[in-house]
Parts: C-alpha cells; structure tokens; sequence
C-alpha cells in the first residue's frame, strides 16, 4: 500500500510540475567575440553560463558565438573567425545607429546591443525581450540515408501585427571548442567556447504570415550530431527584429520528433520523471524540493565589491573602444603611438580585474 501510494504521489507531482510550469519564450543572443580580444573571455564565459544555467524567468535562452575577423592583424589569428560574423555585426551597427563595431558585443533578439560581458544588463535586456511574443518556429530531424543531416523547419504561427519580408537563417554550431592561444592579447591563455558558428545562411525571403515547412540536408554527418547544434531563426528584412528561433541540440535528435521552443521546460519535466521514478534512494519530498529549486534558478546577487569591479571594467572596456576607434581613423606618428600606449595600459588594467 506504502508503494501505491509513493507512486501516486509522485504522479501528482508530475502532473503538477507540467502544468505549473510556464511556457518560456526563445530569445536569440548573437555574442560577436574574438580570441584576439582581452575582454572578450568574461563574455565567453557569460553565454556560456547563460546556455547551461537558464537563469532569465520566461526565457529559454539560445546562443550563438560568432567570431569576427578585425582582431586577426594584431598578434592572433582566430581559428573560428569569418568576415561573414564582421560584415553581420557592421550591418547591425548601421541598423542599431551605432558609431563602431567592438568586442564583445552581445545582440539580444536583433534589436538591443550591450557589453557582452555585463551579466545584470544581459538579464534585464533577456527579460525583456521574453516578453515579446513570437513565431512558432520548429525543427524537426529526420532519417538520414548518407553522410548528410535531414531536418524540417516549419513556421505555423507569426507574431500579432507581423507584415513585410522576413529572411529564414540556419546556423549550425560546434557545442563547445576549445583553443591554446599563442599570441596577442590571450598569449598564453586556454580559452573555451559555446556555440561558435561554423556555418550561417539564408534560407530564402518570406512573407510574414505566410506558413513555412522546408526539408533540408545540412552538411552535418549524423555522427557529428552529439557535438553540433542546429539554431534556426525568421528575422525582419528591415528592422532585422528576430520573430522566432528554435535549436536542435545534442540530446534532442530523435527523428520524427519537432523541437518546440521551451526546450527548458522538456529539462524540467524530464527531471520530474525521474523523480517519480527514483522514490526508493530518496524521499518524494525532497526530490520534489530540487525540482522545484531547479525551476528557481537565478543569478546570485553580486557583492558590493562585485558590483564596482563591473563597473570599473565596463569603464575601461569603453575607453577602450573609443582608443581603437581613433586608432582606425588616425595616420597622424605621434598620436598613434600615445594611442597604442594606452591601449596597453587599459589592457593590463583589464587584465588585472578580470
């Protein structure tokens, strides 16, 4: 009887942990980053920290890293570089009004740009941007019959008031790389990263409102797909504002399966299934505790002290884009050389707090 009623319990817990749990919206972060840039290792850590923890209540956070090539000519070629994540990062400096491109730079959703390593301006941007609706949009993977991926993309549901072009992308990404860096700024130093594009392209131009569904092949060999995810996004021709995006990750490749958006929510619940199924090692009371815990998860409030290193290093990394901005726009002998040494002074001062 104790059994049954252990096994009952943790059914309604199930049951409950399914319905309480919120629908989460996907929010596309676009982290342009470079293994040449001193800076850039405590936003490598912050999209990574953001993609394992999904910290933002309403998000299901999805990132991308796209290293760009200008840092190339200053001691370290970056292995992951492209001129295409440039070019991008420049188109959305024209959209976004902004005087320059830098490092790192995180784009939330195509329409807001911050430092990439500022954490508490990230959840804020984040949240915010969960709050928008958006387009149901979904991968699907199917069987493979050579060395190539099979996967659909479909696009049931635009957002309220959608109208204009859009442009369907595909990216596909290595989950997590890893590089030794021997020259340049990082000398010395192991840097990781998650979700560094190896591919982007367009899909074709679509109307908004008009339904979607495209089978594709991707130059993915089914056994690559434990170590690459697939992000797929509709974004406005215009304003460039993401309307949908949805990622096929390691793990979730079951053919005849569609990836919804909340796949943090599939995390959760599968964590509910195994609580109901490990009732003898633990009591169902604190395994639901956990579960609901895991629901909880938040950033940690940064300490005082904290918060003025951030601050401090906000500060240095701004004067630092404006030092190489005038050092792009100036051929004047004298000046650049006062330009390079503060470069370098800003650099051991960031060096130093980070």
């Amino acid at each position: 009887m104790k059994f049954v009623c252990i096994l009952i319990l943790a059914a309604i817990t199930l049951s409950s942990l399914e319905a309480a749990e919120p629908a989460r919206t996907p929010v596309l972060l676009e982290l342009f980053t470079s293994e040449g840039c001193s800076s850039c290792p405590p936003a490598d850590r912050l999209l990574e920290t953001l993609d394992r923890s999904q910290p933002i209540a309403g998000a299901d956070v999805i990132v991308l890293s796209e290293h760009v090539d200008y840092w190339n000519s200053l001691g370290w070629r970056d292995p992951f570089s492209s001129a295409v994540f440039t070019d991008r990062q420049s188109n959305y400096a024209s959209r976004l009004h902004l005087e320059s491109v830098y490092t790192p730079q995180l784009i939330v959703d195509g329409r807001s740009e911050l430092v990439g390593s500022n954490a508490a301006r990230a959840e804020q941007v984040i949240g915010l941007a969960a709050r928008e609706e958006k387009a149901l949009l979904q991968i699907e993977p199917l069987e493979s019959h050579d060395k190539k991926s099979r996967i659909r993309i479909s696009l049931t549901r635009w957002p309220t008031g959608a109208s204009g072009r859009a442009t369907l992308f595909l990216a596909i990404a290595s989950n997590q790389s890893r590089s030794r860096v021997s020259a340049g700024e990082n000398s010395g130093r192991q840097l990781t990263h998650v979700a560094v594009v190896r591919s982007l392209q367009s899909l074709g131009d679509f109307d908004e409102g008009t339904r979607i569904s495209r089978e594709i092949s991707i130059p993915v060999n089914p056994e690559e797909r434990s170590s690459v995810r697939i992000v797929a996004f509709i974004q406005d021709t215009k304003s460039q504002r993401v309307l949908g995006v949805a990622q096929l990750r390691p793990g979730m490749d079951q053919p005849g399966q569609p990836i919804a958006k909340d796949t943090t929510t599939q995390a959760v619940l599968c964590h509910a299934r195994s609580v109901a199924r490990g009732w003898e090692s633990k009591s169902v009371e604190s395994q639901i505790e956990t579960a609901l815990e895991r629901q909880e998860r938040r950033f940690p409030q940064p300490t005082p002290e904290q918060v003025q290193r951030q601050r401090e290093l906000e500060g240095l990394e701004s004067s630092r884009t404006r030092v190489l901005k005038d050092l792009a726009n100036t051929t004047h002998e004298r000046y650049r050389a006062q330009l390079q040494a503060a470069l370098s002074h800003l650099d051991e001062k960031i060096a130093a707090l980070g």
